[in-house]
């Protein structure tokens, strides 16, 4: 499935998580399933909620910027507008309907981390 097309929620969560470089492993003594990038827990996989909650999109907006991308929204009426973009020209986009800014986020990330740029 094309991830420009995919609903919020888990199952896109979980491939921006792949698309950061993390793995999903279950928890010692709890079973839980977590999410892990270089032996370290980054969250539990049900906390990890970048299309659907704030807390989440800004997890992921602090990490973009962390791996040197920057960011650029707009909202207006009739859409909202994400690009994540590089000081070298690279960059990836996502538009949606309003309301779905932390839907955009998320695919727009995805896309940014995949090298599907469209600069």
């Amino acid at each position: 499935m094309d991830i420009r097309t995919m609903p919020a929620g888990p199952e896109l969560d979980a491939e921006l998580a792949r698309a950061l470089g993390w793995d999903e492993i279950e928890m010692p003594f709890s079973g839980r399933p977590a999410w892990v990038f270089a032996g370290v827990i980054q969250c539990t996989s049900k906390d990890f909620t970048p299309s659907t909650t704030w807390e989440g999109a800004g997890q992921v907006i602090e990490e973009m910027q962390r791996r040197g991308w920057e960011v650029g929204i707009e909202t207006h009426p009739n859409e909202a507008h994400v690009r994540f973009y590089k000081p070298d020209g690279d960059y990836a986009e996502h538009s949606g309907q309003p309301g779905e800014l932390l839907l955009a986020i998320t695919i727009a990330a995805i896309l940014a981390l995949r090298g599907e740029s469209s600069g």
